[in-house]
C-alpha cells in the first residue's frame, strides 16, 4: 500500500465521521427539544398524553424525515459535493429551528 492510497482512505474515515457527526448533532437536538417541551409543560402544568404524540407527530416527525432524506442523498449521491453541501444545509437550516425551539422552551423554564 502506497502513501497516497493510506491518505485516501484515512480521508475517507474522516469524512465518514464527519458525516455521522451532522447526523448524531440534530438527532441530539430533536431529543433535547422534547425533553425541554416536556418539562416546560410539566411546570406550566398543561401536560398532556395526547398533546404529547400531536407534539411527537407535528413537530419531532418533520425533523426526523429531514435528517433521513440527507443521510439517504448522501448514500445515493456517494461522497460528492452535492451531498456534502445538501447535508451542510439541511442541517444548518435543520439545527436554527431546533435551536429556536429549545430557547423558547427554556424560556418558559426560565432557565
Amino acid at each position: 500500500m502506497d502513501l497516497f492510497s493510506t491518505l485516501q482512505s484515512y480521508l475517507t474515515i474522516l469524512q465518514t465521521q464527519a458525516i455521522a457527526t451532522f447526523l448524531y448533532i440534530p438527532l441530539a437536538l430533536i431529543i433535547l427539544d422534547v425533553i425541554t417541551g416536556v418539562l416546560a409543560s410539566l411546570k406550566q402544568g398543561v401536560f398532556s398524553f395526547k398533546e404529547l404524540f400531536t407534539f411527537l407527530r407535528v413537530n419531532v416527525l418533520p425533523y426526523l424525515l429531514i435528517v433521513c432524506v440527507v443521510f439517504v442523498v448522501y448514500c445515493v449521491s456517494g461522497n460528492t459535493l452535492a451531498a456534502q453541501v445538501s447535508i451542510l444545509l439541511g442541517m444548518g437550516v435543520h439545527g436554527v429551528s431546533i435551536l429556536g425551539s429549545i430557547l423558547e422552551n427554556l424560556k418558559e423554564l426560565q432557565v
